[in-house]
């Protein structure tokens, strides 16, 4: 029951999603052809951009840790040798912190680099 209800929930977060991402697509591109075209321009339009952009952040933060889709970076960690990535792993913490940090969400801890 609670599983169906978290997953409606992310279903709708997702059409917000969508709904705040062409509202500002609307705005943005009907603020510069009135700007350039008309010499006027909607004044709430940039600034209720960039609210919208900050809730569908957060939305897609919401969905993003509901189907385990974190964003990570890796480019650093994947060029190291084996040596390289125990280093940095030791550097980024003892283990205890990782399961801390793990317990917080889903998501794997550092030592998942070292293969």
């Amino acid at each position: 029951m609670l599983q169906k209800l978290i997953d409606r929930l992310c279903t709708l977060f997702g059409f917000l999603m969508v709904g705040c991402l062409g509202l500002m697509v609307v705005m943005v591109f009907g603020n510069v052809v009135l700007r350039y075209g008309f010499n006027s321009g909607i004044t709430v339009s940039e600034e209720l951009s960039r609210w919208l952009f900050v809730w569908m952040t957060f939305l897609g933060a919401v969905v993003a840790v509901r189907n385990h889709a974190h964003l990570g970076t890796d480019a650093l960690v994947s060029r190291l040798s084996r040596r390289g990535k125990k280093a940095l792993s030791s550097r980024l913490g003892s283990k205890a912190d990782m399961k801390r940090a793990q317990s917080y969400s889903e998501s794997p801890p550092c030592n998942v680099w070292i293969r």
